[in-house]
């Protein structure tokens, strides 16, 4: 993953959603813990005044951990008013796959979040879902939480607009030919697989990649490699 790639992709998500006067109500899910960018994601979305962030669902592999970096972090800012869901828990994996951040919140006790916490997250993204419609979800992580949702209730495809970052087609990490495994894609390729989206593309660009859904749409690698942080 890249540190910069998660910034640039929820601008572009965020420019195509922004209603002037209005809070775009977002369910952010997020594989934070692994490299800083979500963490950064995370901090830029709950205190941006155009931005209600309605949960934060953690995903892939040792989500309890990542559940307990987002509760340390949530309580440290002052957030816990923003509801936690912990995503599927994939392959019995421990805090190791979670990265360096797991140490820094191993000590986190969940029974003390003065939030809400829902141990069945995919249950929770799909209530808020229904509650709020048309409610965007940011995917800045891969993708299973979205597709044992969509399995278990594929109406929220309609009801939601998803916002999915990943992939490469033509263009890689680096910004230049060739394509690169791209990590939200490549870490889950049977999830990806099963999400029914609309590829981000210019006009030049245009391919039968994946089937589409108008309000599912899949930004790619190649998008997120022409801004740098500094």
């Amino acid at each position: 993953k890249m540190s910069i790639k998660h910034l640039v992709a929820l601008f572009c998500f965020l420019i195509v959603t922004i209603v002037a006067g209005q809070k775009i109500p977002v369910i952010i899910d997020t594989d934070v813990g692994t490299d800083m960018d979500d963490s950064w994601a995370i901090a830029w979305l709950i205190q941006h005044p155009e931005v209600d962030v309605k949960l934060i669902l953690t995903a892939t592999h040792d989500t309890p951990a990542r559940t307990k970096i987002v509760a340390k972090y949530l309580t440290l800012v002052g957030r816990t008013d923003i509801p936690i869901g912990q995503g599927f828990h994939q392959d019995n994996a421990t805090g190791n796959a979670t990265g360096a951040l797991f140490g820094w919140a191993a000590d986190f006790d969940m029974s003390t979040y003065q939030g809400t916490f829902h141990e069945d997250g995919i249950q929770a993204l799909i209530d808020a879902v229904h509650r709020w419609n048309g409610i965007t979800i940011l995917e800045i992580a891969p993708a299973p939480n979205l597709q044992i949702a969509l399995k278990k209730d594929p109406s929220i495809a309609s009801k939601a607009h998803i916002k999915s970052m990943g992939g490469s087609i033509r263009i890689g990490y680096n910004g230049k030919p060739p394509a690169s495994p791209e990590y939200n894609i490549h870490d889950d390729i049977p999830a990806a697989s099963e999400i029914p989206c609309q590829v981000s593309s210019d006009v030049h660009e245009r391919r039968n990649d994946f089937s589409t859904v108008s309000n599912i749409i899949l930004v790619k690698l190649k998008y997120f490699c022409r801004c740098k942080l500094k």
